[in-house]
């Protein structure tokens, strides 16, 4: 009875603590959202989301898959003065007018004219926010599943306080709602194999298939799904072998599971193109969900092409393959990069027998960042930090994983073994560890809340960022509120202004 009092009483705890590191990101991304001005991407996505929902014309798609825009779009239904965009003289396209070109143009007609022009901005940031929120939740429940209530804590803390995971919380963009997907599914899948459940299954495949739909990006999990199954099989830890003795019976047991989950994200697929079956362009045959095609013939087409790219004062269309590396080394914020140190060393040093890569759990965590890094290493596609942001979660759970240092346990069994004592009597481990993360808190304060320039101290801070990284990394065209108030302060009527943005 005292264990479960304990246990009861760390639980207690424990999500109080989570809620209250909620809630302070929460705050920093609501602060932002109305602080700053529209960055450049979103005005793109609030149309063409708000086209998609208003119409079910997918004809504004572009190369992104609808559901995060969809999301940012649902808050302007009700307002009532929003022109329909088939009003408007851009929407029909003209001969030899590219998507890109007509989105921008029923833009300039749609979005651009509207007053008061955050009414429909910060509403469309809302959804993204709420979307941030739940992110942290999941990356709070995973390194408790993993490890206990410290690493959950860990995790959720540099999750909250990295400036790149709320400069992206904050703005009605595409990234932090892929981020957000790929991880919802990959947890769900590793809840899936470990416990396989209906509902396990159920979800699983449903956020498989709603990951789909954020970025096509997220089409490495499939395969991947397929490798991690094939390994859990192998494994056969008493989750499976409780009901099936032999390795062949196990096999067939997870392929059949891998079917129905791939069967459930395909549904779910082509339920939020609006169940729709029409014939693609130089195609024969109409196919489910076929405006589905359009992003990845866009993406397909840009990967060729490349985009003109800046890094440390060269240019290139084509990128460099240690562009990622240096964004990485240098956008994030330098108590996490020494965690990361830290958390590989402590796994690099375990004896053989006790380590954890052996285990499914932790090749199920650490695969899709591998995977997705060496990805970002060949793509020519080279335009922001942000393309990095579905590795954040997986490597937050890591480190507070492997510094946390507890063994890993089975999700079926997620004792919480953190008492209110504990929180004033650290280890000198866990007196260093809250030392970096309130270090990144102290950072996310003090560029508040001019999240998106972020760079950390290896870069000379935001003040040293423009010498190695533009776009996205430094100037997205989220500062011209803060320029109007340094120019009425300051008593400037007239500026010379070079812009990255689409603001007219």
């Amino acid at each position: 009875m005292k264990a479960l009092d304990s246990s009861r009483s760390a639980l207690h705890v424990s999500r109080w603590a989570a809620v209250l590191l909620l809630w302070l990101l929460f705050a920093q991304t609501a602060g932002s959202a109305v602080r700053t001005s529209l960055t450049t991407d979103e005005g793109l996505h609030i149309t063409s989301g708000y086209s998609m929902l208003r119409t079910g014309d997918y004809r504004l798609i572009e190369e992104h898959p609808p559901l995060i825009k969809l999301l940012a779009a649902l808050p302007l239904l009700p307002v009532r003065d929003l022109p329909d965009p088939r009003t408007l003289p851009s929407w029909e396209s003209e001969a030899g007018v590219s998507d890109t070109v007509q989105l921008v143009r029923v833009m300039k007609h749609w979005l651009q004219p509207y007053r008061p022009f955050d009414r429909v901005v910060v509403a469309a940031r809302v959804p993204i926010m709420l979307l941030s929120l739940l992110l942290g939740a999941v990356v709070f429940r995973w390194a408790s599943d993993l490890a206990g209530p410290w690493a959950g804590l860990m995790a959720l803390g540099l999750y909250a306080f990295d400036p790149n995971i709320v400069a992206h919380s904050s703005v009605a963009a595409i990234d932090l709602g892929a981020a957000a997907w790929i991880t919802f599914a990959s947890y769900a899948f590793w809840r899936a194999l470990w416990r396989p459940t209906r509902l396990n299954i159920v979800l699983a495949g449903l956020s498989l298939g709603l990951a789909q739909t954020t970025k096509i990006s997220a089409l490495m999990l499939l395969p991947l799904f397929v490798v991690l199954a094939g390994v859990r099989a192998l494994t056969q830890d008493s989750a499976w072998q409780s009901h099936l003795q032999t390795r062949g019976p196990t096999l067939a047991r997870i392929g059949v599971l891998l079917i129905v989950m791939f069967i459930l994200a395909g549904a779910t697929v082509w339920a939020v193109y609006g169940f729709e079956v029409r014939t693609p362009p130089g195609w024969s045959i109409p196919v489910p969900a076929a405006s589905h095609l359009i992003p990845l013939e866009r993406v397909r087409a840009d990967l060729s092409a490349g985009r003109t790219t800046f890094l440390m004062g060269q240019y290139s269309e084509r990128g460099w393959w240690y562009y990622f590396p240096v964004a990485f080394a240098l956008k994030t914020p330098l108590p996490t990069l020494i965690l990361l140190f830290a958390a590989i060393i402590i796994f690099a040093r375990r004896p053989a027998r006790t380590k954890q890569f052996a285990d499914w759990g932790m090749l199920a965590l650490v695969a899709l960042p591998l995977l997705y890094f060496a990805s970002a290493l060949v793509q020519p596609f080279n335009i922001g930090y942000r393309h990095l942001l579905p590795i954040l979660p997986f490597l937050f759970v890591f480190i507070a994983v492997q510094v946390a240092g507890r063994k890993l346990q089975d999700a079926r069994r997620t004792p919480f073994t953190l008492s209110p004592c504990h929180l004033v009597t650290l280890s000198p481990r866990h007196l260093v560890t809250l030392s970096l993360v309130i270090w990144c808190g102290i950072e996310a304060a003090t560029i508040w809340p001019n999240n998106l320039a972020y760079f950390n101290e290896l870069a000379g801070g935001p003040d040293g960022g423009y010498r190695y990284l533009v776009d996205s990394n430094l100037d997205w065209g989220q500062a011209w509120k803060e320029l109007k108030a340094y120019m009425d302060a300051h008593g400037i009527t007239r500026v010379k202004l070079a812009q990255f943005s689409s603001n007219d």
